[in-house]
């Protein structure tokens, strides 16, 4: 029985223990809020600071936005600036009056503001603190801003500078080399171009020759005059047919006479003989030399002229 009621008193326990947390006041939630570290102005000139920030909690009618200065060289913090339900307010008695501009919008989780006409006397720390009910408890942030008559060059601009300036030559020296390669090839095709067509050409011009050639082949002219007629019409006397009319014999008598009165000095016949060659070969163009014509001999030549002196010698 008492392990009954102690089981039973202890649950009792636990039960108002968890009524008691359900009642009670529910835990708060932090907020974020985010700057620039640094901010460079020139005197003169407007600049923008910016503070965006993250809540769990959907924006409320109650948030506000709150931007503090703490000028360079001092302890003191004012507040320059401040939003709340849904209105701005800007510090009409300081150093911003009427230099300050609000650009935030809160339901884009945006604070931002913007400072014009720069002086020496806004070098200092600026920072922002929001609050968004439940969500109040957070770290503000802060961000620097520096006032130059003319802004300095940062060492990461210049670095910057430099690889980009690398990189646009290197660009550069690439472009120029893919173009020269270009300019050269198409340089080689019109040249290949041109002695492709030079070739053909000089083929075209050979063939022609060579066709011109074939058409002119060598050419042996021998004119031989010689009387064949009286040849053979003095054979046919030689052999003295019985037939013959005394005509003919009385002519072939005037004849015979004839020849027997100029024995003492035989009248060789007339031999006119020309000869013309053409030889001309191209072994470079041809891929065959051209055919070789066969001229006559000088025995041949020599023959053929006893053949024909020899019977009017006889006569």
């Amino acid at each position: 029985m008492s392990q009954g009621a102690g089981g039973s008193g202890s649950l009792l326990l636990l039960l108002l223990a968890g009524l008691l947390l359900a009642l009670g006041p529910s835990p708060t939630s932090s907020i974020h809020v985010y700057t620039q570290r640094e901010v460079y102005g020139t005197v003169g000139s407007h600049v923008t600071l910016s503070c965006s920030f993250w809540s769990s909690e959907w924006i409320s009618e109650d948030i506000s936005i709150t931007w503090h200065f703490q000028a360079e060289g001092s302890r003191d913090s004012i507040s320059i600036f401040h939003y709340a339900k849904g209105q701005p307010y800007i510090d009409d008695v300081g150093s911003f009056k009427e230099r300050m501009e609000w650009v935030g919008n809160p339901r884009r989780k945006d604070g931002s503001i913007v400072i014009h006409n720069l002086d020496y006397t806004d070098n200092g720390t600026f920072t922002c603190d929001v609050k968004n009910p439940p969500d109040i408890v957070g770290k503000s942030s802060q961000v620097t801003l520096y006032v130059f008559e003319k802004v300095p060059t940062r060492y990461g601009v210049v670095l910057g500078s430099i690889i980009g300036g690398a990189l646009l030559l290197v660009a550069v020296v690439v472009a120029l080399i893919y173009l020269i390669r270009y300019c050269w090839l198409r340089r080689q095709v019109a040249l290949q171009r041109r002695l492709s067509a030079m070739e053909k050409g000089k083929l075209q011009r050979s063939a022609k020759d060579a066709s011109k050639r074939s058409r002119q082949a060598p050419v042996l002219y021998a004119m031989l005059d010689h009387s064949r007629s009286t040849k053979a019409a003095s054979e046919k006397k030689a052999k003295g047919a019985p037939g013959d009319s005394r005509k003919d014999k009385k002519r072939l008598a005037g004849r015979e006479g004839t020849v027997g009165a100029g024995a003492g000095a035989p009248r060789p016949p007339k031999v006119v003989m020309t000869i013309e060659m053409e030889l001309r070969g191209e072994a470079a163009e041809a891929a065959r030399p051209p055919p070789t014509v066969r001229s006559p001999s000088k025995g041949s030549l020599k023959s053929a002229l006893m053949n024909i002196i020899k019977p009017n010698s006889g006569t």
